[in-house]
């Protein structure tokens, strides 16, 4: 991993080195190698200038991964800075990197659209280059929020039902970003996935069995391995405090 800039408040620096520290030992070495890494606090004038204006990051003013550099950008800090959601921010935006480009990736679709029959006519048609593009990070999007629920926020080993409430609130903003491409194929993929998963309750089984290989695939260890490994040291991540308030 190449770490680009981290936060200038200590406290923020230290907590995310310590995130850092618990994902490595999480995913493959090999599968982080060429990630560029950038976390600061969109609450530090500090932060904003360096990262903003001294480093030209003109989308970093949100947490996101781009795609075309291999750049997780995450923002620490943009109200109460509660830990855990500060953790499951840079396991989101690490995560994406790790699973663009996997070889699983195509399995896990076929599995999604087995759950959604639906979805065939969507995935299946000759699509613009720009629908590909669009379809290929919604669905990046589900199985990162499917792992960071599942697999590191309730340190689960096996392919739990689906997390609703997270998916619900992942698809109904790729629900208000589709409606820039109407009746293009990312505005009928988030449609379908929305009915499916909000009002059907359907538990996508063959996705979540798909996604569970690819994240084994990805990893030394389960996240509960590593935390398991050295509670005390790791518990801070999963706290409900202010990172300001936590002993770091």
């Amino acid at each position: 991993m190449i770490i680009q800039y981290l936060p200038a408040d200590p406290k923020y620096r230290a907590f995310v080195e310590r995130a850092l520290e618990f994902i490595g030992q999480v995913y493959k070495d090999e599968l982080l190698a060429d990630l560029k890494f950038v976390a600061f606090s969109s609450s530090d004038p500090d932060d904003v200038e360096e990262v903003l204006f001294n480093r030209g990051l003109t989308e970093a003013m949100y947490s996101h991964y781009n795609t075309e550099l291999r750049q997780a950008v995450v923002d620490v800090c943009n109200g109460e800075c509660i830990a855990i959601d500060a953790f499951s921010e840079v396991v989101e935006e690490i995560t994406h990197h790790v699973l663009w480009d996997t070889r699983y990736k195509e399995r896990v679709i076929r599995a999604l659209v087995e759950d959604v029959p639906r979805l065939n006519k969507v995935v299946a048609k000759r699509l613009r280059k720009t629908d590909a593009h669009n379809l290929k990070v919604f669905f990046n999007e589900l199985d990162t929020e499917y792992i960071v629920s599942n697999y590191f926020e309730k340190r689960k080993v096996k392919p739990e039902l689906m997390p609703w409430e997270v998916l619900g609130e992942t698809i109904h903003y790729y629900l208000s970003l589709a409606s820039i491409w109407v009746g293009g194929a990312l505005t009928d993929a988030t449609r379908i996935v929305h009915e499916e998963v909000i009002f059907k309750r359907n538990p996508l089984r063959k996705f979540r069995e798909a996604v569970h290989e690819m994240f084994a695939g990805a990893i030394k260890r389960f996240p509960v391995e590593v935390y398991n490994s050295n509670p005390s040291r790791y518990k801070i991540l999963y706290s409900r405090q202010s990172i300001h308030e936590l002993p770091l």
